[in-house]
């Protein structure tokens, strides 16, 4: 979208596309409830932000999708923030669509439009911006999912109290990992009761009730130097606006983003009463 000289004169210019929104078989509304899950999967699925929990539902024999779609069908269970954000990608994706090709020219062609356009107020990638702003939102949307995985687990009774402990830890830690992976100079730190050293190794790909807790042991989270000038490069390509945060998470390999992890070895408790005098 835009204005061009030609012959002396400013002529609006508008790319047009013409898309399917529905048919006999499929409403407006569904259209719209497609378009939803189709962020939903961009966000939890897509880039590996959540693999650890995928995986584990998978290995209990459960349906990555069908957690997905529990989430979708279930928006009582959003934060007001998730919910303002959904909402708002609703309305980005309907805005923008006309029924005919004569009522999109008259609407877009317009001065005023052009300049929204221009400026970016119109015509942004939805789904790239709504992404950004879900990943914003590491904390709400990470225990969004667990709520999700949890009641889907519940349904199949395969909801153990050691399926929740193992969740309610490895959400902490995928949030340690993974949220504000632009913010290189924070280091991050947690007590966990499971050996992630070793979860990496197998990939996540075990049954919580198959694992055993131990004792609490510190873990911190940090990027080294060549992830910090790995992630400086690809802030530099991609502006610090939701849009750009957006083309970042899709085109950057973020597994190369996450923060490396450490186990820790802290003074027990015993030797730490010892040299306080303590008996």
């Amino acid at each position: 979208v835009g204005i061009y000289p030609f012959f002396g004169k400013d002529h609006p210019v508008a790319e047009l596309e013409e898309i399917i929104v529905g048919s006999r078989s499929m409403s407006f509304e569904d259209y719209i409830e497609c378009r939803v899950m189709n962020l939903f999967i961009e966000t939890f699925y897509n880039n590996a932000l959540f693999e650890e929990i995928m995986t584990m539902v998978r290995r209990m024999g459960v349906s990555v999708f069908d957690c997905l779609l529990y989430l979708k069908n279930h928006p009582e269970l959003y934060p007001p923030k998730i919910k303002k954000i959904i909402s708002e990608f609703i309305r980005q994706t309907s805005k923008d669509l006309y029924d005919t090709r004569e009522q999109a020219e008259r609407t877009v062609l317009t001065p005023e439009i052009i300049e929204k356009y221009i400026g970016g107020e119109m015509g942004i990638n939805e789904l790239l911006v709504h992404k950004a702003l879900l990943y914003i939102e590491m904390e709400e949307i990470s225990a969004l999912l667990l709520k999700s995985v949890q009641e889907c687990l519940r349904e199949r009774d395969l909801l153990t109290p050691a399926v929740e402990h193992y969740l309610a830890q490895l959400r902490r830690f995928i949030v340690k990992r993974k949220k504000d992976i632009t913010h290189t100079d924070e280091t991050l730190e947690d007590h966990f009761n499971y050996d992630f050293n070793e979860l990496e190794k197998l990939r996540y790909n075990v049954d919580p009730n198959a694992l055993t807790p131990r004792e609490p042991m510190k873990y911190i989270f940090f990027h080294d130097d060549k992830q910090k000038k790995h992630i400086q490069n690809q802030l530099n390509i991609y502006s610090g606006t939701p849009i750009g945060l957006g083309r970042l998470l899709q085109r950057s390999i973020l597994s190369r983003m996450y923060r490396h992890f450490e186990c820790v070895r802290e003074p027990s408790l015993a030797k730490s009463r010892a040299v306080n005098g303590n008996p």
